[in-house]
């Protein structure tokens, strides 16, 4: 089986890193703060909805969603 992949994650998380770049930039009013947040939403929606139709993929997802919440609760411990 081949795989097609027509998307690149490096750019999609640069797209995203953007957003949030837009969203926190003082220089914007909060009407187009909220554009771009709310866009950020609908692909967090999107991502939520499209994970919980996947099949799990036993300990390779358990151990990477248990480094996640380590993580980031070190960097919480941070601030």
């Amino acid at each position: 089986m081949s795989l097609t992949k027509s998307w690149d994650v490096n750019k999609i998380l640069h797209d995203l890193r953007s957003c949030s770049y837009q969203i926190n930039d003082t220089r914007n009013d909060g009407f187009t703060a909220w554009t771009f947040k709310k866009e950020l939403y609908d692909v967090l929606f999107l991502a939520e909805d499209l994970l919980e139709k996947s099949p799990k993929f036993g300990n390779y997802e358990d151990k990477l969603l248990k480094e996640r919440e380590q993580n980031k609760l070190l960097n919480k411990l941070k601030q």
